[in-house]
């Protein structure tokens, strides 16, 4: 899977904009992590959200990536992970979910 020029932009993004240094650490540990994985779109990125087949800290992850993106066709996907996700990945969701995106 290729990440385009623009969703590459959008995670670099997320890096940069980070307040503190931990937070640019986990940032980047975050996506480098799911870039490892070719979660390199959007969709890829609510497809390795929900796969009960992956780590747990992987899927996490990816729903705090989501959560940052602030993209609008994720919220179905972390909704879904609040309700029946593990309690990890729940947490993440619920965090997006009530504002908390820092």
């Amino acid at each position: 899977m290729t990440v385009t020029n623009n969703f590459e932009s959008r995670l670099k993004r997320i890096i940069a904009d980070s307040k503190t240094p931990a937070e640019k650490r986990r940032a980047r540990a975050d996506v480098e992590l799911l870039m490892a994985k070719r979660a390199g779109t959007l969709q890829a990125l609510c497809d390795v959200a929900q796969s009960a087949g992956l780590r747990r800290d992987l899927r996490s992850a990816a729903c705090w990536v989501l959560g940052q993106l602030q993209d609008h066709r994720a919220v179905p996907t972390l909704l879904t992970l609040l309700r029946f996700g593990d309690e990890r990945v729940a947490w993440e969701s619920a965090k997006i979910a009530r504002g908390d995106l820092h």
